[in-house]
């Protein structure tokens, strides 16, 4: 037999319930137990369910007229290609002035040195040569460049503004931030 009990703050017992093998009698019912009442039952008319008529809102109806919202301005989506562009517009203003968010250096970038590490943030900075192969959506959120003989990744993440979860929305700042990360190809 596996039992259960779940206790209030004075340790009295507020519900209990047992598995017991099937063909198992209890020996006393569990609404006998005396810290264990039934809800009073409502009185109804002639043995009928008490119910109430529905009442209709009438036009506008819908849930918008429940609450009293139907002359609110409604939020239009933004068309694909509009949202793009201005994801592109945002990034690209946070990738040359870091305004917006914040810039990282994984640890082979850090390693290299802080001459490096500028010399990698200039270059990401100064990044235009964006094509259909490092840039397939054309959201300028990825870019490869080489310093000396090192070949370097950027990329932008878009989180929420407690850096926390994912944004809802990339092409709305005011609830973004954006993270740029700067790493070696091999840290990808």
């Amino acid at each position: 037999m596996v039992a259960f009990a779940v206790h209030d703050l004075n340790s009295q017992p507020l519900f209990f319930a047992a598995f017991l093998p099937k063909g198992a009698c209890r020996s006393r019912p569990l609404a006998s137990s005396p810290s264990v009442r039934a809800a009073p039952r409502l009185a109804v008319a002639g043995g009928q369910p008490l119910t109430a008529t529905l009442q209709p809102f009438g036009l506008p109806a819908g849930i918008e007229a429940a609450i009293g919202a139907a002359s609110l301005p409604k939020a239009r989506p933004m068309p694909a290609q509009s949202r793009t562009d201005r994801i592109r517009q945002l990034n690209d203003a946070f990738r040359t002035t870091l305004e917006g968010g914040k810039c990282f250096f994984t640890p082979g970038v850090s390693d290299m040195g802080v001459p490096f590490a500028t010399a990698a943030l200039a270059a990401v900075k100064a990044f235009d040569t964006f094509t259909p192969d490092n840039d397939p959506y054309g959201e300028h959120d990825f870019g490869s460049f080489e310093i000396g003989e090192e070949r370097l990744f950027w990329k932008i993440d878009y989180y929420d503004t407690t850096l926390r979860f994912g944004s809802k929305d990339p092409a709305d700042p005011r609830q973004t931030k954006r993270v740029l990360t700067i790493m070696l190809a091999e840290e990808y």
